[in-house]
């Protein structure tokens, strides 16, 4: 467990700082070719534990298919939108699907929580 704890704090370091590169507009996706069914699995682990604490259901449905991006970019962008549904449902639903449109890979995110207020929806 201190194990697994250590490896996801070493990942948010990652993160944070690959989003400050980002920010700087030095940050360098690595894409490449990966199949796109096992993020559902990543994302139940990584937002699982909130949802059920909250007494969500969490689903999510993700397309058979290969994608060519930033993998461990798309997992963190993905990740937060979830488990933030996560946060602030009580007693809901939150619905992710990742599926293929075209060449384009489209995600969404739904829930039944309170939504985001609207004086903070501009910053968002």
């Amino acid at each position: 467990m201190v194990l697994k704890e250590t490896a996801e704090l070493t990942m948010r370091v990652s993160q944070v700082l690959a989003l400050a590169r980002a920010e700087a507009g030095s940050y360098q996706p690595v894409r490449q070719h990966f199949a796109l069914a096992p993020l559902a699995e990543d994302l139940q682990e990584k937002a699982g534990p909130l949802a059920q604490r909250n007494g969500n259901q969490l689903n999510v449905t993700v397309q058979e298919g290969e994608a060519y991006t930033d993998r461990d970019m798309l997992l963190q962008i993905v990740s937060n939108l979830v488990t933030n549904a996560c946060k602030f449902t009580l007693n809901g639903m939150v619905n992710a699907t990742l599926q293929f449109k075209g060449d384009a890979l489209e995600v969404e995110i739904a829930d039944t929580g309170r939504g985001i207020p609207l004086a903070q929806q501009a910053h968002v």
